[in-house]
């Protein structure tokens, strides 16, 4: 299945529920896991920058 980074950062849907990420529990694929490492990454790294911003802007 292939999703577009359109369609990932789109902010128009319903919000996610922690029940639909129950698959994450039976990925046993190493190359599946470094990806989805990755993107916990990336979003980690977006929080961080937003934080920085927000900081810059209270001073």
């Amino acid at each position: 299945m292939k999703i577009s980074t359109d369609e990932l950062l789109l902010a128009d849907k319903e919000p996610v529920s922690a029940e639909s990420f129950n698959f994450m529990e039976n990925v046993k694929d190493e190359d599946t896991l470094e990806k989805v490492n990755r993107i916990r990454l990336a979003i980690d790294e977006i929080h961080m920058l937003e934080k920085l911003l927000y900081d810059e802007r209270i001073e």
